[in-house]
């Protein structure tokens, strides 16, 4: 039950990312909340089943931090890869 937690504080840190990253118009609004979301749930899961227990730190710390360590890289990926691919299909329609 005490995963919400580190899933709560992982949406409201992939909503800060998503509206304070570039290009916020290329994606949805849901996407980076989503990945920080995912990794959150991700890594508490491995970590419990390393052995680590609810009350050890490491286990909140790692939650907290691999989702912004992780997904503002992988947002601004997004944003660059999008951004090049809707430049080649414009050139390729002959529209830019």
């Amino acid at each position: 039950m005490l995963i919400l937690l580190p899933l709560v504080i992982a949406v409201a840190t992939g909503i800060g990312m998503h509206y304070g990253s570039p290009n916020r118009h290329s994606r949805g609004v849901a996407l980076v909340p989503a990945i920080a979301t995912a990794i959150a749930a991700i890594v508490w899961a491995a970590m419990t089943w390393m052995g680590f227990a609810e009350d050890n730190p490491w286990i909140w710390l790692a939650s907290i931090v691999a989702p912004i360590v992780i997904t503002y890289p992988t947002t601004l990926w997004l944003a660059r890869t999008r951004a090049a691919h809707d430049a080649a299909e414009a050139a390729r329609l002959g529209v830019a």
